[in-house]
């Protein structure tokens, strides 16, 4: 019998963690697991991650992807704030920035200036 080797390359990795202020995870563990069988390698930093914490572990890496997770409306201005972080410290191109949950619609994202 022929073995079959199914480790595969990885397609590369993506940090993914809750903004501060925010408490849940249930979408951010979904979206881990998609990744994850999709052939992303993923470091899940939790929840409730201040601006300050996401920009250092980018810092400190090649991650190309950061995604981050908010379901709370009163968690929106976080997600700002870690966009404006990068921008402030001339690191925006560092990653590509992915924001998702209940709270996220596009509206939003126009009235937070987040694009680019």
């Amino acid at each position: 019998m022929e073995k079959i080797n199914i480790t595969a390359k990885s397609k590369g990795k993506v940090v993914i963690g809750t903004v501060q202020g925010d408490l849940h995870d249930i979408g951010k563990s979904i979206v881990r697991i998609i990744l994850i069988a999709s052939g992303f390698s993923v470091e899940d930093l939790g929840v409730d991650f201040s601006p300050e914490k996401f920009l250092d572990v980018v810092e400190q890496s090649d991650e190309g992807i950061l995604g981050l997770s908010d379901l709370l409306i009163i968690a929106i201005d976080s997600v700002k704030d870690v966009i404006n972080l990068f921008r402030e410290k001339n690191l925006r191109h560092k990653a590509k920035i992915v924001v998702g949950g209940s709270a996220f619609r596009e509206e939003i994202a126009n009235r937070l200036d987040i694009y680019a």
